[in-house]
Parts: C-alpha cells; structure tokens; sequence
C-alpha cells in the first residue's frame, strides 16, 4: 500500500480564523476545531473520497480506539518512521465526526511541546495559516472512478492522523484555534487591558472585551 497524503503546491487564499475563549487544559497551547476532512469531496490531488468511506474509515475499531488514546500529529507529514515518532508530536487529535451537514470535522489539542509551541507561535501571530491534512495508507478501487478520479479504496485504508500543514489537499480543512481565558490574561495582564487590583469577574470582562475586539480585527 501506498502512503496517502494530500497536499498541493498551488497558492490559496483563505480567511482568517476566530479565537474564543475555552476551558483550561494543563499543557494544552490551544484547541483546534472545526473542517479536518470532505466526505464526498475531491482533494487537490485529484482523489475522490465518499460519504461512505469516511463513515467506514471513522467507523474502524481501530480508529475508534485511536481517538481514545490520542492520535498524535506533527507540523508537515513525516517522510519517514523517525519523523513520525511521538518525540516530534505537536497535538493530539481527539474527536472526529460527520455533522448533519454532511461536513468532515474534527477536535485537536495543540501539545506544550517544541513542534507544538511553533505551531502556537503560527497561529497566534495571524501571518501563518494552517490547515490540517490526513495521514493514511492505502490504495484505489480497482474499478470505478469518480470523474474520472481515482477513488480512495475505504477496505485498505489505514487512517494514521491528521496533521497541520501549508498546503493541504482541502483548502476547507482550515479549522480554528482557541485559547483559554487563562492564556489571555497572561498575555495581556502588563498591558491597558488589565489592572493588578481587578477581581476575577472584572479580569474575565476585560478577556471577553479583547475577544471580540480580537476577532474585528481578524475580520476586516
């Protein structure tokens, strides 16, 4: 079989993703949700992926139990065994569904480690964008294309990971990032938003007010 993994070289335009505020997770940068895959898509490799076989993939024994254990990825795909080793992990995916809108989506946790604090530092400073992609082995239906496409064979398919990449197979596999309260606080507790003497609830206004100034921003 061979390795699966979809990524294009062309330019792609995108919009930027919105920070919330969520719970806090000790060593736990931030949380990644949103698209991680397209079911009855095409990917810019020119591979066609159905319904059904993201419904059989999710539905694999094996993908069950590695979302329940942690599927841990990394900043661009590993060429080989050794960059794909746990030491260079930067999250660690842990929810993936179809919605009743028929959307591919997922839920990561982006990991205090090196690779994870550069993935961060990315998606923090606004001037990075980036996507997450499928890392997988497998093969194509011996019959049966899709539009003329070759269409992703669910029986052989081997679904390792999702990890964060520059040019991805699906421009929509964007999904946003979000930081704690606490985060934010810390970030901005030296600056005009916050005064040493604020009270909890007082601080936690304060965070909300940055939010959504943050996210006008963003939006222009």
């Amino acid at each position: 079989m061979e390795g699966i993994i979809d990524f294009s070289d062309d330019y792609v335009n995108f919009t930027k993703p919105l920070y919330e505020a969520v719970s806090t997770i000790p060593k736990v940068l931030a949380k990644v949700s949103g698209p991680f895959f397209v079911p009855d898509g095409a990917s810019r490799n020119k591979r066609w992926y159905s319904e059904a076989f993201w419904k059989s993939v999710l539905g694999k024994p094996e993908v069950i139990h590695g979302l329940k254990d942690g599927m841990l990825g990394t900043l661009i795909h590993p060429t080989d065994e050794k960059a794909a080793h746990p030491m260079y992990s930067s999250h660690v995916v842990k929810k993936l569904w179809i919605n009743s809108e028929k959307q591919g989506l997922g839920e990561a946790y982006v990991l205090d480690t090196p690779i994870g604090r550069i993935i961060d530092t990315f998606s923090s400073s606004g001037l990075v964008n980036l996507y997450v992609s499928s890392r997988a082995y497998g093969s194509y239906k011996d019959e049966g294309r899709h539009e003329g496409m070759p269409v992703v064979d669910e029986e052989n398919y081997v679904l390792k990971t999702f990890d964060f990449v520059l040019e991805p197979g699906f421009t929509v596999a964007f999904p946003s990032f979000s930081k704690t309260m606490e985060q934010l606080e810390e970030c901005y507790c030296d600056t005009k938003y916050f005064d040493v003497n604020l009270s909890k609830l007082e601080k936690e206004i304060k965070v909300k007010r940055l939010i959504e100034d943050l996210n006008y921003v963003l939006q222009r």
